[in-house]
């Protein structure tokens, strides 16, 4: 796992650290800045790269290399590659048109990218407005977003979702909130409801179709997607007070859920992680008063921010709540941004466009 951020000395240049090794991500020859907005499990980040005209590249990194996703297609001038697939193969994001609007009247249009296709547009069956909406992409090409609308496209069939996605998993499942009801869409199946939103906030979804949730302060996950195999995380101290962030696939078992709670009433933000047992709590880095965790793998790396200063936050689960290591030996390459990471105002996407789904409140 990565912390993915940005220099605060004027550099213009965003940084990866991961490794106790902290990398500048350099531009693009003729470039001045650079962002990164996603990092897969391989190691490889979704990005862009911007020249003093303010013409933005997407791009990934891997391995302190800055690549062109390659020539864009004709008509088009600049975009951003806003996500990438755990597995790095994947990678999707918008491009702006060189004479805006596109001839359907969007302002950018949606792609997905692997290294075998290169650039394919995701085919919207009428026009939207802005097809930059907030993206994920799964290790399937599955492409999950909103453009005016929630929506799904897994390379073949384009599917208009009745809500912005909420999360989806590498087994093609996505976490919707539809009216007042919670659902995990697949294939073109809404299927049942899973619990009412009334009752529950849903944050996260894993690949075992496990999903987390809030429900009136109470962290909340529900194995499977059934929320009558659901169990309270607990708290750390103040009752109905604890907020999941993020979930990690099944490790013996249980996935790691982690996020934030209060030890009293008017107390800090502290950050917890959960794993099969009592909820436990982080430790806080030097001269934090307060901090989130919000995500979390299977071996055993929860990222998060602090607070004052937004900084970034890496912890290191070093047992299991069995007393044995967390599987996967040194730290892995791989995660989100922190939450608020991106570029500045004036270089970002067009209005509309957010990180990937699942980034709740």
């Amino acid at each position: 796992m990565a912390l993915l951020h940005h220099m605060e000395d004027g550099s213009g240049l965003a940084f990866v650290w991961q490794d106790g090794r902290l990398d500048l991500v350099q531009p693009l020859p003729g470039g001045i800045y650079t962002e990164l907005y996603d990092m897969s499990e391989t190691g490889v980040a979704a990005g862009t790269s911007r020249d003093v005209s303010f013409v933005q590249t997407p791009v990934t990194w891997e391995g302190g290399s800055t690549q062109a996703l390659g020539t864009l297609p004709e008509g088009f001038a600049s975009g951003e590659a806003l996500t990438v697939s755990d597995n790095g193969i994947y990678v999707a994001g918008y491009l702006l048109p060189e004479t805006p609007p596109l001839p359907d009247g969007s302002l950018a249009a949606a792609f997905r990218w692997d290294a075998t296709t290169g650039f394919t547009l995701i085919p919207f069956p009428s026009p939207v407005f802005n097809q930059a909406g907030g993206m994920s992409v799964n290790n399937s090409g599955l492409v999950v977003g909103f453009a005016d609308a929630g929506f799904a496209w897994d390379g073949v069939d384009f599917f208009e979702l009745p809500a912005d996605p909420r999360d989806v998993n590498n087994a093609g499942q996505v976490l919707l909130i539809v009216g007042a009801e919670v659902y995990l869409w697949q294939g073109g199946d809404l299927g049942d409801p899973l619990a009412s939103s009334l009752n529950v906030f849903p944050t996260g979804l894993n690949d075992d179709g496990d999903v987390i949730g809030t429900g009136v302060g109470l962290a909340l996950l529900w194995y499977g997607g059934d929320y009558d195999n659901r169990v309270d995380l607990g708290d750390l101290g103040l009752s109905n007070s604890s907020f999941a962030r993020g979930i990690s696939n099944r490790i013996g078992g249980e996935p790691y859920v982690v996020g934030r709670s209060r030890t009293a009433e008017f107390g800090s933000n502290v950050p917890f992680i959960w794993h099969g047992g009592p909820m436990l709590e982080l430790p806080l880095p030097p001269r934090a008063t307060q901090a989130f965790a919000d995500d979390v793998n299977e071996n055993g790396w929860v990222s998060g921010t602090d607070e004052p200063g937004d900084d970034g936050v890496l912890w290191r689960i070093r047992t299991t709540p069995g007393g044995g290591p967390p599987p996967g030996a040194g730290p892995p390459p791989g995660a989100g941004p922190p939450p608020g990471a991106g570029p500045p105002p004036g270089a970002g996407p067009p209005p509309g466009a957010g990180p990937p789904p699942g980034r709740g409140p």
